[in-house]
């Protein structure tokens, strides 16, 4: 109830009764959260998941060529 408080003071009068009255402030932390999770996933997991298949790949083919080297 503070958070929905807190914008119902910083707008219009006409505007207040559009402010939801179950609002939490787990609405704005849980869409802060899913923008760095998604923003970590770009940023973070998908180039070091790229970076792991180029190695796995440099590992495969050493061990062929030692293999065939036999």
């Amino acid at each position: 109830m503070a958070l929905v408080n807190i914008i119902r003071s910083k707008i219009s009068y006409n505007a207040k009764p559009d402010v939801h009255r179950t609002a939490t402030s787990y609405d704005i932390v849980d869409t802060a959260n899913s923008m760095r999770y998604k923003d970590a996933f770009v940023k973070v997991i998908i180039p070091d998941m790229v970076s792991l298949e180029r190695t796995l790949i440099e590992l495969v083919k050493t061990r062929k060529e030692y293999s065939s080297d036999r």
